[in-house]
């Protein structure tokens, strides 16, 4: 009897959750090349940008992306390229950035592939009692394949992603997958990012160069941003990654020049509970918990999915708001992967 997978029901259990210590040191910002033996179920080598390891133990821990490798999901042994932003001396832990639920996806779902993936896929996560009993998320989980159900009832994650914890479809296209939904989850932060003021904005060349008021120090190269309120409407929405030179935030944006300006306006990481790029995708009974210690800067980010249905959430009894500004419960961005974002439809509690 596999306990992974019972009756066709995908569930996440420990052994998603792999660790191992490598052999070796990492230093930041080169590429390094680590072998594993075994290969764990679901990892992801097929540089599609959407797959996390978490390095921890010896440094500054953090997620980093997964770019390739030789790595198949139960094989003997394999590699798995990154480029880690920190330096970690050897005894560093390499594991899953999701506890798992990354890992069970893939092996459920199969390896991205941009056409639907395995469909018709259910997958189950652990109810997590206590609240130290928290999953912890350090790198965005993709809900990858066509007609699936992930179900967490009783699943408390606890995200320290920047940009998204969850994100149904991929980054790229909403009509790679479709029909995704999740539901039952009750997701919390771990960052406090306040947002700064906007002084200054231009776009030279295809680059945008936001200028923010001094003091602003919660926003670092590589992040996801969001713009609100500058007197031209062409920055608003979500950008990025971005690059941080000093008060200069700069990111590529393809369209015409646009004078620099002195304007005002807020930038923040955009640190999303759930982004939505699946057509369509559905979120019930999702639930918003203050037990991480951080607030989301926005819940629900929808992107170019004009079929979008969110469902009865709960926003735990507090407040919707976040360091004293409105929270963006439902934000859509108007042509961010090459289309307009549609309805969204359902109810609120909180």
């Amino acid at each position: 009897m596999n306990v992974n997978n019972l009756s066709g029901i995908r569930y996440v259990t420990p052994t998603n959750m792999w660790s191992v210590s490598p052999i070796g040191s990492l230093i930041g910002g080169n590429q390094a090349t680590v072998t594993l033996s075994p290969c764990p179920l679901g990892i992801d080598t097929s540089g599609n940008s959407m797959y996390f390891v978490y390095i921890s133990g010896q440094g500054t821990a953090e997620p980093t992306m997964v770019t390739g490798g030789t790595c198949t999901g139960g094989a003997a042994s394999g590699t798995i390229v990154f480029t880690p932003k920190n330096t970690h001396a050897a005894t560093y832990v390499l594991s899953s950035a999701s506890s798992g639920i990354q890992e069970a996806i893939n092996d459920a779902c199969g390896v991205p592939n941009v056409s639907a993936g395995n469909p018709n896929t259910r997958i189950v996560l652990p109810a997590t009692g206590a609240t130290s009993n928290a999953l912890p998320v350090s790198g965005s989980i993709f809900a990858h394949c066509s007609r699936a159900l992930i179900e967490g009832n009783g699943t408390l994650l606890s995200c320290s992603t920047r940009d998204r914890c969850i994100v149904l479809g991929d980054l790229t296209n909403s009509n790679h997958y479709g029909g995704v939904t999740l539901r039952g989850v009750n997701m919390a932060s771990t960052v406090n990012a306040d947002g700064c003021h906007i002084t200054n904005t231009q776009r030279q060349s295809n680059v945008v160069t936001i200028t923010v008021a001094s003091g602003c120090s919660t926003i670092q190269t590589g992040d996801v941003v969001n713009i609100n309120f500058t007197d031209v409407s062409s920055y608003w929405g979500s950008h990025g990654p971005v690059t941080v030179s000093g008060t200069s935030i700069t990111y590529s944006q393809t369209g015409a020049n646009l004078a620099a300006m002195a304007t005002p306006g807020t930038i923040a990481i955009q640190n999303a509970a759930i982004e939505d790029n699946a057509m369509p995708g559905t979120m019930e009974d999702i639930k918003s918990s203050g037990a991480g210690g951080g607030k989301f800067n926005q819940f629900f980010v929808v992107d170019n999915d004009q079929a979008a249905t969110i469902r009865t959430f709960d926003a735990d009894g507090r407040r919707a708001d976040v360091h004293g500004e409105p929270l963006w419960i439902v934000r859509i961005l108007r042509g961010k992967y090459g289309g307009l974002a549609g309805a969204v439809a359902g109810q609120a509690e909180y």
